[in-house]
């Protein structure tokens, strides 16, 4: 066997190697990850802010433009293996809402902006969207190192009961129906 191609035979399997480690932080890059802070504004000008983290807890909270703050706590399955991803919300902290599942879509939109929009029930019943509409909300990530202290609340928050805003349907109603809480200050 020629004496070059022999070397460069015995050589491959490292260059192989050599060129998958290389290329792995790139393609970890590249696959979408929830978790982390997400902030985005609804249509009616509710910022929303979600906090997914790795044992599959998340918090749920909104700032409403006239000041009304509250906080939610549930758990949360992503499916990765979909287009849109599939995000179901459940197990929710408050009593009543404790038989609601959000049934989500999301729609990674670079790696640190999505696009979601859902539906909730407590029925059971299949209500997850198909596609998006004017209802979307875009998150964007928030950095690692902005994210605070207070992003886990210690403080006792209290369900209100505000009626149905019908022209937003979607993640807009779930928030307004099942998220709509005051912060006793």
């Amino acid at each position: 066997m020629n004496t070059k191609l022999a070397t460069t035979i015995r050589r491959l399997p490292l260059v192989i190697a050599l060129i998958l480690v290389m290329s792995a932080p790139m393609m970890c890059a590249l696959t979408p990850d929830i978790k982390g802070k997400w902030v985005g504004t609804a249509p009616n000008g509710d910022v929303v802010t979600m906090i997914f983290r790795d044992d599959e807890s998340m918090q749920w909270s909104i700032s409403r433009p006239d000041g009304t703050k509250g906080v939610v706590h549930a758990k949360y399955k992503i499916s990765y293996d979909n287009k849109p991803l599939e995000l179901d919300i459940f197990d929710f902290d408050l009593d009543k809402f404790s038989k609601f599942t959000f049934q989500g879509i999301v729609e990674f939109r670079g790696t640190d902006r999505v696009a979601m929009i859902g539906e909730y029930t407590d029925k059971g019943e299949d209500v997850r969207p198909s596609d998006f509409g004017e209802y979307t909300i875009e998150f964007n990530r928030v950095p690692n190192n902005l994210v605070a202290a207070s992003d886990n609340p210690d403080r006792q928050f209290v369900a209100s009961s505000i009626p149905r805003d019908s022209s937003m349907p979607y993640l807009s109603d779930c928030i307004s129906d099942c998220i709509t809480l005051i912060a006793s200050r």
